[in-house]
């Protein structure tokens, strides 16, 4: 057994006192950008959050011993990790486009310039896209598919690694509320944390929005559990997210339209019609052998001559 105890406790610690830290550094940050960039709270807290989750992590790595390329989702070959990435990049990007296609034609977002300036924009939008993509699909999949997943491969707790990561995936992008309160004050930041929270289960647009997430943290954790690492997740993200941050710069939300509810208010594509494809997805994906073959990263040795706690990867008998 390892000499390391369940992660769940240590990621409660360590993401309650990121959230705490984060959450009181957006005062002073906010206060100091004023003079020189007109920021909101929201979009200054943002980044107070990201630096004190990125903080936080080797202390989180240390007490649950997760540590080494392999369990961090880099254990393999650089030739082979880059062709997986770009692979599953053209993959994600391929199946985001229906869902994409059906808001155009139920009219749900409209494009926002015309098709000339479109035509002429598009070289400049896609490479901007999937700059932005391969930026965010590196950072989030390293984080929560590579770190905080490989802190539960390494005890061999499958289940409990992709429902864990797959949660805090979801509520991490509802932490905080875009919302100017009336005045900044020093809790104000907190107060932005309780409306994100609170707002999530406020309406049925954000539910859907966080159902989607879940699902979509679910697919990428099974990617990871598949493969061994974090090319595929990387990816099969960042072919998602170029998609639709292109949508985003060519298109405009109609939230007055009557099937509004079909999208979330993070990013105006994820809600109810997201989460019905990417379920889609999972079931073909699992359907047609995705599930076989399962790569699971073993344990460490606890002691030398130990003949249960043997390195590197093993092959569920699935």
């Amino acid at each position: 057994m390892s000499t390391h105890a369940n992660p769940l406790r240590p990621l409660l610690l360590y993401v309650a006192a990121a959230i705490l830290a984060g959450s009181l550094l957006a005062y002073p940050a906010h206060a100091a950008l004023t003079p020189f960039v007109d920021w909101p709270l929201h979009r200054v807290m943002r980044r107070t959050m990201m630096l004190t989750i990125l903080a936080g992590i080797p202390f989180f790595l240390a007490a649950t011993g997760a540590r080494g390329r392999t369990l961090l989702g880099f254990g393999c070959a650089p030739g082979r990790f880059f062709m997986m990435v770009g692979a599953s990049f053209a993959v994600g990007l391929l199946t985001v486009l229906p869902p994409l296609a059906v808001l155009l034609a139920l009219g749900l977002r409209i494009p926002s310039v015309s098709p000339a300036e479109m035509l002429h924009d598009l070289p400049a939008t896609a490479a901007t896209a999937v700059l932005a993509a391969l930026t965010v699909g590196l950072i989030e999949e390293a984080y929560f598919r590579g770190a905080l997943m490989g802190a539960w491969l390494r005890q061999q707790r499958i289940g409990q690694a992709l429902i864990a990561t797959s949660l805090f995936f979801a509520i991490a992008h509802f932490l905080v509320a875009e919302r100017v309160p009336a005045e900044v004050r020093w809790y104000s930041g907190l107060e932005l944390v309780a409306a994100g929270v609170a707002g999530l289960f406020a309406q049925a647009h954000s539910i859907g929005a966080f159902l989607a997430l879940l699902a979509a943290g679910l697919l990428l954790g099974a990617l990871r559990i598949r493969f061994g690492n974090i090319g595929p997740c990387i990816g099969f993200h960042a072919g998602w997210v170029a998609a639709i941050t292109a949508m985003h710069r060519l298109t405009d939300l109609r939230p007055d339209h009557e099937l509004a509810w079909l999208v979330g208010d993070t990013d105006g594509v994820m809600g109810w019609l997201a989460l019905g494809w990417i379920v889609l997805l999972s079931a073909a994906y699992f359907a047609f052998g995705g599930g076989r073959g399962l790569i699971v990263e073993a344990p460490p040795p606890l002691a030398s001559g130990s003949r249960s706690a043997s390195g590197g990867t093993r092959r569920s008998g699935r």
